[in-house]
């Protein structure tokens, strides 16, 4: 973390994204299809021109375990959902409901790589 830890695009671990000139990433296809299927609540800075990974980043200092989803940042249905650590979106690694993938979405977010929509996983959808 910090104005050294920049995000990158289109790399073997990276989101098929690219960096604008102002440093906002702009969602390829897949991207959005993650977005779509589960939303897209990280928030990057800018710093230089590069788009960097700081706490807010992934934490709200506000919230520690609730998040408000609405239609404009994912495809989930509005409403609040669990969160834990103060993370900025549906995460609930104590959750009981089978099958549920929100934990390991929430990492996706930023290491798309490892997303399903990244593998030839596009209709998969996260289960809450």
């Amino acid at each position: 973390m910090g104005l050294n830890a920049i995000v990158t695009c289109g790399g073997t671990y990276d989101w098929d994204c690219t960096i604008s000139a102002t440093g906002a990433i702009v969602p390829g296809p897949k991207m959005l299809e993650f977005k779509a299927n589960y939303g897209l609540f990280v928030s990057t800075k800018a710093y230089n021109s590069q788009p960097t990974v700081q706490c807010t980043t992934c934490h709200n200092q506000h919230l520690m375990n609730v998040v408000s989803v609405n239609a404009g940042n994912s495809g989930q249905a509005a409403g609040l959902y669990a969160t834990m650590f103060f993370v900025r979106a549906p995460y609930n690694p104590a959750t009981t409901t089978p099958g549920s993938n929100q934990t390991a979405q929430f990492c996706r977010s930023c290491h798309g790589g490892e997303a399903n929509e990244m593998n030839g996983g596009d209709t998969i959808p996260t289960v809450f």
